[in-house]
């Protein structure tokens, strides 16, 4: 007698709630990912796509104008370190506010500053303020014109006014255009007499001097003109305070004239002008004391 088959049925079992959360088909339902994170995701590609290629563009203007200034700026410096006989260090080039390397590309600059310090006149030290006007690229083109301007501060000149005045200054004011030193003069056997010269400074050709304008002695101020006319002392002090010229051409680029020596509220100004400088040729050369 055979024994009837029965057929059996695996038993169902409920799906567990991780199921439902890992298998989301199974348990009917759809999970959504947030909205707002693709989005964000979206807006970072995309900025990144136009932010990278920005910082290397600007990168490379920045890098290309560096390139530009120092084409430019270094042969200045060069030159101008050797005119006023400094090192290249104690020179500084602006080049202006305006990309150099579009002016470049214009084969011009428009005005191009520098400042020279430690410049030595006559045993004082002062600061060159250099103005160069339209200045080429091609450096065998001649600057248009330069303007400068080498300041002595007050508290320098007392080398400068014992070496062209022969003066000893024991102080040295400055105002009205005028510079006052006080000193005392040795007359051999007539004395000594402490007096303040007053002094106008004046310019030649390459050279610059201190002008005697009056003599205060003894709470008088007598004009230069009459001097040498006082009783007894006349004829000692006349000499001692004459006027001296001072050559300063062997300091200064030899492309540049000696135009005007003041005083100011600053010091002691000299005021060089040059048209037509080529800058590699003539700005580097010193010129010479005859």
């Amino acid at each position: 007698m055979s024994t009837p088959f029965i057929e059996t049925m695996p038993p169902v079992s409920e799906p567990s709630p991780f199921e439902e959360i890992l298998r989301p088909a199974a348990a009917g339902r759809k999970i959504e990912r947030p909205s707002g994170a693709r989005g964000t995701r979206h807006w970072v590609r995309v900025m990144l796509s136009v932010l990278i290629p920005l910082v290397v563009v600007v990168g490379g203007v920045f890098v290309a104008d560096m390139w530009a200034r120092a084409s430019v700026a270094g042969p200045i410096q060069d030159s101008l370190a050797a005119a006023f006989q400094v090192e290249p260090s104690a020179v500084s080039v602006d080049l202006g506010g305006d990309l150099a390397l579009v002016q470049l590309i214009n084969t011009r600059f428009p005005i191009v500053k520098a400042t020279v310090s430690g410049v030595e006149l006559g045993g004082a030290t002062g600061v060159a303020n250099v103005v160069m006007t339209g200045v080429s690229t091609d450096r065998t083109m001649a600057v248009e014109a330069i303007d400068a301007t080498v300041v002595i501060p007050p508290d320098q000149l007392t080398g400068l006014v014992s070496a062209i005045s022969e003066l000893t200054p024991s102080a040295i004011t400055v105002s009205d255009g005028e510079v006052h030193v006080a000193t005392t003069l040795d007359l051999g056997i007539v004395g000594e007499f402490d007096v303040i010269v007053d002094l106008r400074p004046d310019a030649g050709p390459g050279s610059i001097t201190f002008t005697p304008i009056s003599l205060q002695i003894d709470g008088s101020t007598v004009p230069a003109s009459d001097i040498r006319a006082l009783p007894v002392l006349g004829e000692f002090i006349a000499p001692s305070i004459g006027s001296r010229e001072y050559c300063v051409a062997d300091r200064l680029p030899m492309a540049l004239n000696v135009d005007r020596f003041r005083a100011s509220d600053a010091g002691a100004v000299l005021t060089l002008r040059g048209v037509g400088v080529i800058v590699d040729e003539t700005l580097a050369r010193p010129g010479l004391c005859g």
